[in-house]
């Protein structure tokens, strides 16, 4: 369950995103093939998925497009800043056919509910052609959803290549169990997600597998400043006593600081 990464929100908004394309006959051949993937989507966001990535920059997109017109640039930041509320409200109002929303108040038209998804839609593949290439089968989400641990030392060239882990593509998203949530106003460099996992078997209670995204140590030249990485991407964990007599019988290194 920890390392679930399907996405119900996106099979929900997913539904209006199809439903949006009544006819069979789409003229866009890049629209048509994106909805081919949306459609076959098992909504897994795993790394080498292409509709997460086409998803995932579709709803950047109808953010701008229904509330910055609106809002107005400032007020729109302060509005994606704590993703959850977009999120929200967002798929609450796709569920309703009509809304003052989906009106760009910039142009002469009245735009409607399925115009602002053609629109959306468009506007995310014409930005990942240009980002990732014409070719969709190259538009995986681990090449674009990556999460790196940046060190304050590594934010100054070349210190980050000693003190910063990463960059790695990582599956998820803000809708899954495992959570891997990119900031909206910033997509889609992973920022948020499970510092600590821990399982118990409550019968054998003082053990736990357990795992941490780093490792126990904070010197970068430690063995234990980034040994943990591959458990916590891959959903792997150390097994750990609390038990004085398993304890005893570890290799383990005693520190004792003296004033």
């Amino acid at each position: 369950m920890q390392m679930d990464i399907i996405s119900p929100y996106s099979r929900e908004m997913t539904t209006q995103i199809l439903a949006a394309y009544p006819d069979s006959s789409i003229e866009n051949e890049d629209v048509r093939n994106a909805l081919e993937y949306l459609r076959n989507w098992d909504f897994r966001a795993t790394p080498s998925d292409i509709a997460s990535t086409i998803f995932n920059t579709f709803f950047v997109k109808l953010l701008h497009n229904i509330y910055e017109d609106e809002m107005g640039p400032d007020v729109f930041s302060d509005f994606v800043f704590f993703s959850a509320i977009p999120y929200r409200v967002t798929e609450s109002l796709m569920a309703r056919d009509s809304s003052a929303w989906y009106d760009d108040i910039r142009t002469g038209a009245n735009e409607s509910k399925r115009s602002m998804i053609h629109k959306s839609l468009l506007d995310a593949l014409a930005d990942l052609k240009q980002s990732s290439g014409s070719e969709m089968k190259s538009w995986q989400w681990g090449n674009l959803h990556q999460i790196t641990f940046a060190h304050p030392f590594g934010k100054r060239k070349p210190l980050d290549r000693i003190f910063n882990v990463g960059p790695f593509p990582l599956g998820g998203s803000a809708t899954t169990v495992n959570k891997a949530e990119f900031q909206l106003s910033a997509p889609f460099s992973v920022y948020s997600g499970p510092s600590f996992r821990m399982v118990v078997d409550l019968s054998k209670p003082q053990l736990a597998s357990t795992v941490i995204p780093l490792g126990q140590s904070g010197q970068a030249f430690n063995d234990h400043y980034d040994d943990q990485v591959a458990l916590w991407r891959n959903g792997g964990y150390h097994l750990v006593s609390i038990s004085r007599t398993d304890l005893e019988k570890m290799k383990y290194e005693h520190l004792i600081l003296k004033p």
